[in-house]
């Protein structure tokens, strides 16, 4: 039983230690390229990376699902559904080099000699697609400890890789090897651990599972083209150094949504899904309190310090980011509150209305970026903020029997609002004192002011939640 604990608590460990690295390590690797390369070398790659995203969801990864739930584990249908996916994994990788080939001769000088490397870097679509089959036999099995470890030796490889490759040819190549080198890691690692199955391409054999299928690639693509094809479309009207200081600032927005996730699968999908009624509302409740708290502070907190942020952890050369970095930043606070929102959608029999939410959304972002020739940059990520934003206030309206619109008010805006508040107070009394006695302590000026922005925060909802238990007890004590 112990052991059996033990064993348990092991593989939490490398799948808390996984996410997090799915999260740090593309930020890192982003921060170490960005001070070995231009930002029109990073657009370029950008643009590559992008369509390979946009063209891997165009795949049936829902198979992915079908399989999953396929209980009967029929071998001949199991390899059918492989064939599908190395089918359509080949004809993608075809359909990127046909785009590769078309698109970089048109990108100008930023995009001279990167030919073979965005060539190469496509192989990623290839693997990451082919590892769907294998990952589902052993997700099926419920060899989660393999699951993980292959997450995490995957990302820790991938990093190896690309940063000798770097040292040794260039760091053109050492992105080419930390993300191609991450997915073939991947891929290597789930045959390895017992994934690996026959292939057939008797693809007929694999229609039972279509169905399941079908529905489950719709909302993947949908998710992803929501994610990245904005920056296909900046990648066509605007130059490569454009693409890659709007790709700085929606890192920063991906990084809270991978970030999210990892608490909406783990902790918010079951809670809501296991409870109704008062129980349902005060983990909604508590739910949007953590998210406030762990996303929408430091957010606030980014947004009064970007320029300081941009320029120490990226360079002088990126500072035209900043505006971008600044809408990203409360843009994706409020798609981490509405994945909240989504959490009770997709687990209380709200699965249409989910899909078609994050259908007008990717509609509305595709719509908005196509202005980005006439409009500007800055001006698309604070267009694509406003309509994050009234997502977010839409969904709250729909879910106001959990938490009134008065209470999502105080909590989603006055806890960050108070933090930022109290960042402000503590930038302008150092900012003062620093003008006065020299002092040269601007890091330790944003993290002092982070620090306030946390604990002003903290004070504002602990004594909100005093006078709530005051208003609760006095119906008590005159009864």
């Amino acid at each position: 039983m112990s052991g059996s604990a033990g064993y348990g608590k092991v593989h939490t460990a490398i799948s808390a230690i996984n996410a997090g690295l799915a999260v740090l390590a593309p930020l890192g690797m982003f921060v170490y390229f960005s001070h070995h390369l231009t930002p029109a070398v990073m657009g370029v790659m950008a643009f590559c990376l992008a369509w390979i995203e946009v063209l891997k969801a165009l795949c049936p990864n829902g198979l992915y699902e079908a399989l999953l739930v396929d209980r009967e584990a029929d071998r001949a249908r199991d390899a059918a559904a492989g064939g599908v996916l190395m089918a359509c994994a080949l004809g993608a990788f075809g359909i990127y080099l046909g785009v590769v080939l078309f698109a970089l001769p048109r990108m100008g000088a930023a995009a001279a000699g990167l030919g073979l490397a965005a060539m190469i870097v496509g192989g990623k679509l290839a693997f990451d697609t082919l590892a769907q089959h294998p990952t589902a036999l052993l997700a099926r099995r419920q060899a989660y400890g393999a699951m993980a470890s292959r997450g995490l030796m995957s990302n820790v490889g991938g990093i190896i890789i690309g940063l000798a490759l770097s040292g040794r040819v260039g760091p053109v190549w050492g992105m080419v090897g930390y993300y191609l080198g991450q997915s073939m890691l991947n891929w290597l690692a789930v045959i390895i651990a017992g994934g690996g199955a026959a292939v057939s391409l008797r693809w007929r054999q694999a229609a039972p599972l279509m169905p399941v299928a079908w529905m489950s690639s719709q909302v993947r693509a949908i998710g992803t083209l929501n994610n990245f094809f904005d920056q296909v479309l900046i990648g066509a009207f605007l130059t490569p150094a454009t693409l890659a200081m709007y790709n700085l600032g929606k890192r920063v927005d991906m990084a809270q949504i991978a970030a999210s996730q990892a608490f909406v699968a783990t902790l918010y999908q079951p809670r809501f899904a296991a409870h109704s009624g008062d129980g349902l509302r005060d983990d909604f409740r508590k739910a949007l309190v953590m998210m406030s708290f762990l996303f929408g502070v430091p957010s606030a907190v980014l947004l009064l310090h970007a320029d300081t942020v941009v320029s120490l952890v990226f360079g002088a050369q990126w500072m035209p980011a900043v505006p971008v970095v600044q809408a990203m930043a409360i843009g994706g606070y409020s798609r981490v509150i509405a994945n909240v929102q989504g959490a009770y959608f997709s687990t209380h029999g709200h699965n249409r209305l989910l899909r078609n939410r994050t259908l007008i959304s990717t509609a509305m972002t595709i719509a908005l970026v196509a202005l980005a020739r006439w409009i500007g940059m800055a001006e698309v990520a604070w267009a694509i903020t406003a309509k994050n934003i009234a997502v977010c206030l839409w969904s709250a309206g729909l879910t106001r029997h959990l938490s009134s619109l008065r209470d999502f008010g105080l909590i989603v805006v006055g806890l960050p609002l108070a933090g930022l508040i109290g960042a402000m107070m503590v930038a302008a009394l150092g900012g003062s004192l620093a003008h006065a006695y020299g002092w040269p302590g601007t890091v330790a000026l944003w993290a002092v002011s982070g620090g306030v922005a946390l604990l002003v925060a903290g004070l504002v909802h602990q004594l909100a939640v005093a006078e709530q238990w005051r208003k609760w007890r006095r119906p008590a004590l005159r009864t």
